[in-house]
């Protein structure tokens, strides 16, 4: 609770008339000061009636994309049993105030309203929460009261169009295995002891007739179907207005990914208040930090390798030779530069896309995968 600017003026100026009055012996001018002064403690006794008030708001949907709109329904209920006077309900959205005024209400009353509001930066955004603000009829004192609690928006990164790699097509017989590899293909693992049920075009033979026990090849695909996207929140390699686009690229490939049907992981920084829920949550949150290379690098090797691996980082970099070390780990390795630099390359193993936006890099990256 504060006084308004005019309770301000009441207040102060009953206390110097009523100071002045009693010093120069003037009752008229203590009675003036009295008045201002009751009139200023009057307001603030009406604003502290409580409010039988059951206010409810909630969004059309909690999850959108940069650009879309929600609308928020707000439900106000006199709960009371006297009828209220004409008070606000405050609310926001990314800073932004959104006030509803709220006529007289009947005890049992309700009053419904609706605002929309739009949503113009990727990010996890508090919406509210809802206050009551409340006045005195002469606009002496306000009070604010909290009502309903805040609801978190998660506003995703833009979309952009992008065809999925190919993903499986370029097969390492020599790769590391991996646990979730498949068996039965055609990469050498390992030798073993024949066991029932086992293919016997396995049967490695010469090692058979050696140690005079059936033993069967153990074989793995080495290229599991699925997508690694890394995005680097380094502030060294990537500006904030490039890291947007480089969060809005990673975000394609993820929903492409998604959209195929193959696993995809997501590796970034990201705060877990509050906790995301999808990739594209990670997304909305994802923040920039002081990392460095040797950090970025133990994220990549910390992946189980197979499939692809999309990298998404700033130019110049010295990620290239770091990545090509990685090369037998996966069936491609993919470099995503946003910067000045536009065009497409190959280096020490890596696919190397440079772009300046997120739009343009996804325009190359379904190149890359034969489309158009």
């Amino acid at each position: 609770m504060r006084p308004t600017g005019t309770g301000l003026v009441v207040g102060l100026g009953g206390g110097v008339l009523a100071a002045a009055g009693l010093t120069a012996g003037l009752p008229a001018l203590v009675g003036i000061g009295v008045a201002g002064l009751t009139l200023l403690l009057g307001a603030v006794a009406l604003v502290l009636l409580p409010a039988c008030l059951d206010v409810t708001r909630a969004a059309t949907r909690t999850r959108l994309t940069v650009g879309d709109a929600v609308r928020a329904d707000v439900t106000v209920v006199n709960a009371g049993r006297l009828p209220t006077g004409v008070f606000e309900v405050l609310d926001s959205f990314d800073g932004e105030p959104q006030r509803i005024a709220v006529p007289p209400l009947a005890p049992g009353a309700r009053f419904d309203d609706s605002y929309e509001i739009s949503t113009r930066r990727r990010g996890v955004i508090a919406l509210g929460p809802v206050r009551l603000e409340r006045r005195d009829p002469l606009g002496l004192v306000r009070r604010g009261e909290p009502l309903a609690p805040a609801l978190w928006i998660w506003v995703h990164p833009k979309i952009h169009p992008l065809k999925a790699l190919p993903i499986g097509v370029a097969v390492d017989f020599e790769g590391e295995m991996i646990d979730r590899a498949q068996h039965g293909s055609t990469a050498f693992a390992s030798l073993r002891e024949y066991r029932a049920g086992d293919d016997f075009r396995q049967i490695h033979w010469r090692t058979t007739a050696r140690v005079g026990d059936l033993v069967v090849q153990d074989r793995v695909d080495t290229t599991e179907p699925s997508t690694t996207v890394l995005l680097d929140t380094r502030a060294a390699v990537l500006s904030p207005e490039r890291f947007e686009e480089a969060v809005a690229f990673a975000a394609s490939v993820v929903s492409a990914a998604g959209r195929g049907g193959h696993p995809v992981t997501l590796l970034c920084s990201t705060p877990t208040d509050p906790p995301p829920v999808t990739a594209l949550d990670r997304l909305a949150a994802a923040v920039q930090d002081g990392g460095d290379e040797t950090g970025l690098l133990a994220m990549v090797r910390g992946t189980p390798g197979g499939g692809t691996i999309v990298v998404v980082s700033g130019e110049p970099g010295g990620l290239v030779p770091l990545l090509g070390a990685q090369r037998r780990r996966y069936a491609r390795i993919v470099l995503v530069q946003i910067g000045d630099s536009t065009g497409t390359s190959l280096r020490s193993g890596v696919s190397i896309i440079s772009a300046p936006t997120a739009e343009v890099a996804a325009q190359a990256y379904t190149r890359l995968g034969g489309g158009r």
